[in-house]
């Protein structure tokens, strides 16, 4: 089975994602905070595939140093997921392969693990 580690702050938007995957082949993995996600990436390293929202603590987008950090031991795909395209792009410079809407992530996910 596939593993794939969801990193975003709003329960919610992990709730669809994860719900929108069910009916997949993929075991999710999920993490609310940074400290969360390198913990859960740190125990799960061979994952398929890493979604990176921006986290929002301060109104602050945050993300990148998690991406740098991720992308030192991590060659696979990580998708850049926000609202906001130019912090999307911040995200691609800062490591991931792939980006798009939050909204789009399940679809993005599965086309990408060929589901």
């Amino acid at each position: 089975m596939l593993r794939v580690l969801l990193a975003e702050a709003d329960r919610r938007v992990q709730f669809a994602w994860k719900y929108d995957l069910k009916e997949t082949k993929i075991e999710v993995i999920q993490a609310y905070t940074i400290k969360e996600t390198l913990q859960r990436f740190a125990m799960n390293q061979d994952v398929a595939l890493i979604v990176i929202a921006g986290f929002i603590p301060s109104v602050v987008l945050d993300s990148e140093p998690l991406v740098e950090a991720i992308r030192i031991t991590y060659k696979g795909p990580m998708i850049a997921a926000h609202a906001i395209p130019a912090y999307r792009e911040e995200l691609v410079v800062a490591g991931c392969d792939y980006q798009c809407h939050k909204l789009d992530v399940p679809k993005l996910v599965r086309d990408l693990l060929e589901l």
